[in-house]
């Protein structure tokens, strides 16, 4: 579609390609590595999860489906937001 189709929705309320990206400030990165470490904690929790309980469901003598579906539902019920209130060594707020 070109801008002057009047099938086109809205041209007018699309940014154009001429006008300015917003730059990054020092406060943006500090969020962003701050959000970074956090994602990379989550992640490591949940994949510690995962296969303690996919291990522990083999040696319960679970099938490979069945400590398939034991290790996703550690990861569901894992409490993330409780993870995003400690501090990265481990200790709470």
């Amino acid at each position: 579609m070109s801008a002057s189709d009047p099938a086109d929705p809205a041209p007018a309320s699309r940014p154009e390609a001429t006008e300015p990206l917003p730059t990054a400030t020092a406060t943006d990165a500090i969020d962003a590595t701050g959000a970074a470490e956090l994602a990379e904690r989550v992640r490591a929790a949940l994949l510690e999860r995962a296969l303690a309980a996919h291990e522990d469901a083999r040696l319960q003598g679970l099938c490979m489906e069945g400590a398939w579906e034991a290790a996703v539902s550690a990861v569901r019920a894992f409490d993330v937001t409780a993870l995003a209130r400690r501090k990265p060594g481990g200790e709470r707020p």
